[in-house]
C-alpha cells in the first residue's frame, strides 16, 4: 500500500516537472454549484421517487456545464409529474375519463336546455337593479357612452 501512494507522489511530481500536470488553482477556480443540496430540501416521497433521483443523476454527473437554475427547472418539472393529485381535481378526472362523450348538436342543446331547472329570484335577498337603471338614465347621453361596455353598444343597434 505504502509502495503505491509512493509511486503516486513520485508521478505527480514528475507530470509537475515535465509540466504534463496542472495544479488546480484553488484560489480562483469553483466548483460549478450542486444540485444535491435542492434535492435534500425536497421531501421524502419526492426524494424516494426513482424519476427524480434519474433527473439528480443525470443533470448532476451527465450535464455539469449546466447553471443551477437549469438544474432546478428540471428538477422541478420532474416534480411536477409525480406530486400527488388534489382530492377535488382527482374527482374530475376520473369523471371525464369515465364519462361518455356525447356529440353535440341542436337538438341535443335544446334537450339539454330544457333539463335545466330554474329558479325563482328571491328580490328580498338578492335585490333589485332599478337603482342602477334610474341612474343610467338620469345620466347624459357622453356620459351614457362611456359607462356602457362595447358589447352593450352591439345590442342597442
Amino acid at each position: 500500500m505504502m509502495m503505491q501512494y509512493d509511486q503516486a507522489m513520485v508521478n505527480f511530481f514528475k507530470g509537475l516537472r515535465d509540466g504534463t500536470l496542472k495544479v488546480p488553482d484553488f484560489m480562483n477556480t469553483v466548483n460549478p454549484p450542486s444540485l444535491w443540496a435542492y434535492y435534500e430540501t425536497m421531501p421524502k416521497w419526492a426524494r424516494d421517487h426513482p424519476a427524480v433521483r434519474n433527473v439528480l443523476m443525470a443533470f448532476e454527473y451527465h450535464k455539469p456545464t449546466l447553471n443551477i437554475r437549469e438544474k432546478e427547472t428540471a428538477m422541478n418539472y420532474a416534480m411536477s409529474f409525480i406530486r400527488p393529485i388534489d382530492p377535488d381535481l382527482e374527482a374530475v378526472i376520473i369523471e371525464v375519463a369515465t364519462s361518455t362523450k356525447v356529440r353535440m348538436n341542436v337538438q341535443k342543446g335544446k334537450e339539454m336546455i330544457n333539463q335545466l331547472k330554474f329558479y325563482e329570484i328571491d328580490e328580498t335577498t338578492l335585490g333589485t337593479d332599478t337603482e342602477q337603471e334610474e341612474e343610467y338614465l338620469g345620466q347624459e347621453e357622453g356620459q351614457r357612452s362611456i359607462s356602457q361596455g362595447v358589447d352593450e353598444e352591439e345590442d342597442e343597434l
